[in-house]
């Protein structure tokens, strides 16, 4: 393997399951959605008290947007962290642990991974790269089957975290990158 290569090391456990799976639903494109959502329901609410809204008129819509706004929060809460518990888990009954680690090798044409519970490398072209999203401590790469790849932003050998950057705009150009 070319020494010079850029490589990312990564561990896979329950806490950057759940980030990475924020990051995904985040640029899944419905975010937008829930934040507008969000906004309609404060300001219905702040409608509903200007206007002195009384009885079960009050009521009803209050209940109606806390409903609303626990769905939002379910979504970005719940949901993220009960995914990563079955997915720490599942590696867990699998591989005898739940954290681990892979090597991410970009190559020309894609990305290489490997892991020691995993014997067979996987391989993804880079054109199958739709979104990239940056968090507090990951890079996650979204395909277009809608699968999500985590990089380690601390975790880049024979490079840095802008050399990844330029690279993934040199081998994926159509990509939409979200960076913090």
């Amino acid at each position: 393997m070319d020494e010079n290569r850029l490589v990312n090391e990564c561990e896979t456990n329950q806490e950057t399951i759940e980030e990475g799976m924020r990051a995904y639903m985040k640029a899944s494109g419905s975010f937008i959605v829930d934040v507008v959502l969000v906004a309609l329901l404060v300001v219905s609410m702040v409608i509903l008290i200007a206007l002195r809204v009384q009885g079960s008129t009050l009521l009803t819509f209050g209940l109606l947007d806390l409903f609303c706004l626990a769905m939002v929060v379910f979504r970005y809460v719940f949901v993220p962290r009960q995914s990563a518990k079955i997915q720490t888990r599942r590696k867990e009954e699998l591989f005898g642990t739940g954290r681990i680690t892979g090597k991410y090798f970009f190559m020309d044409e894609e990305i290489m991974s490997r892991t020691e519970q995993v014997v067979e490398e996987l391989h993804l072209p880079y054109e199958r790269i739709r979104r990239a999203v940056e968090t507090r401590r990951l890079i996650v790469l979204i395909t277009k089957q809608r699968q999500m790849l985590m990089l380690n932003k601390a975790g880049f050998q024979n490079g840095t975290v802008e050399d990844f950057w330029k690279l993934l705009a040199e081998k994926c150009p159509e990509a939409k990158i979200k960076r913090r």
